[in-house]
């Protein structure tokens, strides 16, 4: 069964970014790409993503945290499911996370093909 989901991965990593999109595409998902937040912020208004997966620790001047709480403060990233896909996994960074606006914090490495199973039962 296929959800057809919109994914929006913003990973600055190439190799983790096609291991994820690969994973999405074969569960029938429709994946956008961002390597960085300021793509991030553009493209989302563009595709209203279902979902938004970001690490935290991004190329450029915004991380992750800060992405999390400017896509909070627009519509399509109000409705949209936030996930942390990171290697940040300290109490604190957890729980920064949260006051970001995160709606999952999962850490890396991960099986892609589970990751996009987790994403997807948290979607439901």
């Amino acid at each position: 069964m296929t959800t057809g989901l919109r994914i929006l991965l913003v990973e600055d990593d190439l190799d983790t970014r096609d291991l994820m999109r690969t994973a999405f595409e074969l569960a029938g998902d429709k994946v956008y790409e961002a390597t960085n937040a300021l793509v991030a912020l553009e493209t989302v208004a563009r595709v209203d993503p279902d979902v938004i997966v970001t690490d935290i620790i991004l190329a450029g001047d915004v991380d992750g945290y800060e992405l999390a709480r400017r896509l909070r403060a627009i519509d399509v990233g109000k409705r949209a499911l936030l996930v942390a896909f990171t290697g940040m996994g300290r109490a604190e960074d957890r729980d920064e996370a949260g006051r970001a606006g995160f709606d999952a914090h999962i850490l890396k490495p991960m099986d892609p093909f589970a990751f996009a199973e987790q994403v997807r039962q948290l979607r439901r």
